[in-house]
């Protein structure tokens, strides 16, 4: 929900062999918490494909 770039993240990670968990901490959760975690998810999917 901002514009920060997460795909630079997500290439440094998997160059360095991290083949962990990743997660995301939300600050606000509107318009509620499932709609957050939804968007959350598909934030991070999005960011790590192709990368």
């Amino acid at each position: 929900m901002g514009d920060f770039d997460f795909r630079p993240v997500f290439r440094a990670l998997r160059e360095s062999g991290y083949r962990g968990w990743v997660s995301c901490e939300p600050f606000r959760y509107e318009p509620d918490s499932d709609t957050v975690a939804r968007t959350a998810l598909w934030t991070l999917k999005a960011a790590g494909e192709g990368v």
